[in-house]
């Protein structure tokens, strides 16, 4: 029992470090994909409905194992695996005298006993009366009909009270003939598990070298898989966005939007869209993907060039915005102007990182982009900051060199 209680122990433990392997991988995809998420600083990435659902859902490991089948094929050492128990020293053990039964207690312990003793006791003090006012034959008689109600009175408290006796374990002495019986038994028993022992240790050690290689297998199956699995679980939860439009009279776009598009044409010329429409917004450039998930790339400014009217600030409309398109299975990308006219190239890297991940669920390219996020930080900025910008002409700051475009390769 002890034996099969260690190898118990030991396949859940197998188990165990198998899933917080898993979940630990996994966790810390989750936490990189939600951490390219930031609130107060661009670029700003807003992920669809269904990645945020992925992200909440707990590991699930058969689905792991079920992904390993489907890629190494179905092996044996990819189905369940249980520890070999190792078998028991043969110990000849000792006859006891006795054995315990299960039984009902005694009818003496029995509380009807104390009233059928009390009503003998009262009939024979009526008795005794009646013998000092009536003589012998009245004391007969009245002791003759009391001694058939007393009768009456056992047999009924009797057949109650064996119905509401307690089971209680008790001491059965064995007789010298099943004692010997017994004993014989045992020793015949033990004779036979030391022949056998040998044989049965022999196969445990092959089980356990099997067990042993089996495991190992596993677990380089497992390390091999797990790349992959996590590449294919970011990939299987972008779906497919709803669709977009084209439209001829799409708002003007500023010099930002033109640079940053003539870049992404001479990197992803087939992914990228201009004058599209979704559900009454206007991307200021859409990516496109082969899998069909959309993304909405914006770029902000703090104000407008010549009203210095605040826009794009913290808590105002674009929230809004950016849920309602999220719903939608798109991603929303939102540059600061800033960074697309200093650093444009970074920018260009940065949505082909997140082409990658979500088309192939490239976990390098999250690597990098949740590098990139980090170098080309700008803070976003609330209403009164985005004032103080108008005030000091911060767009002028970094808007006032000519606007280079090299060849687009086309």
């Amino acid at each position: 029992m002890q034996d099969q209680l260690q190898s118990t122990s030991i396949n859940r433990n197998m188990q165990t470090s198998t899933e917080q392997q898993l979940d630990s991988f996994v966790s810390e995809i989750k936490n990189k994909l939600a951490s390219l998420h930031k609130e107060w600083s661009y670029p700003l990435i807003v992920f669809p409905s269904s990645l945020s659902s992925f992200l909440k859902e707990p590991i699930n490991e058969e689905s792991f194992i079920d992904f390993c089948r489907e890629m190494k094929g179905d092996l044996d050492c990819l189905r369940p695996l249980t520890h070999p128990y190792k078998p028991i020293v043969p110990v000849l053990h000792t006859i006891p005298s006795s054995h315990r039964e299960f039984v009902k207690e005694s009818l003496w312990k029995s509380d009807y006993w104390q009233i059928i003793i009390g009503f003998f006791v009262f009939g024979l003090l009526l008795g005794f009366i009646g013998f000092i006012k009536g003589g012998v034959s009245s004391f007969l008689f009245f002791m003759f009909f009391w001694a058939l109600l007393t009768i009456v009175l056992i047999v009924f408290l009797v057949l109650q009270g064996d119905k509401n006796r307690n089971m209680v374990y008790k001491e059965i002495p064995y007789s010298k003939k099943q004692f010997d019986t017994l004993k014989d038994e045992e020793q015949r028993r033990y004779e036979a598990a030391v022949k056998e022992y040998p044989n049965a240790l022999k196969k445990y050690e092959e089980d356990l070298e099997f067990f042993n290689k089996a495991m190992a297998e596993r677990e380089r199956i497992i390390k091999s898989c797990i790349p992959m699995y996590l590449s294919s679980l970011v990939k299987t939860n972008f779906v497919k966005s709803m669709a977009y439009s084209t439209v001829n009279d799409a708002p003007i776009r500023g010099r930002s939007e033109d640079l940053l598009f003539a870049e992404l044409m001479k990197h992803v010329p087939d992914a990228v869209h201009v004058d599209t429409v979704i559900s009454g917004y206007y991307p200021d450039i859409m990516i496109s993907t082969p899998s069909g998930v959309y993304i909405d790339v914006e770029i902000d400014e703090p104000y407008e060039m010549n009203s210095k009217k605040e826009i794009h600030c913290i808590g105002g409309d674009d929230d809004t915005r950016n849920a309602r398109i999220a719903q939608k299975e798109w991603i929303v990308l939102r540059f600061s102007e800033k960074q697309v006219m200093t650093n444009c190239a970074s920018c260009t890297r940065i949505i082909e990182d997140l082409i990658a991940i979500v088309e192939n669920g490239d976990l390098q390219a999250l690597d990098e982009l949740t590098t990139m996020l980090s170098l080309v930080s700008d803070k976003r900025w609330t209403k009164e900051v985005a004032r103080m910008m108008a005030l000091e002409n911060y767009r002028e700051s970094y808007c006032s060199h000519p606007l280079k475009v090299s060849h687009l390769g086309l």
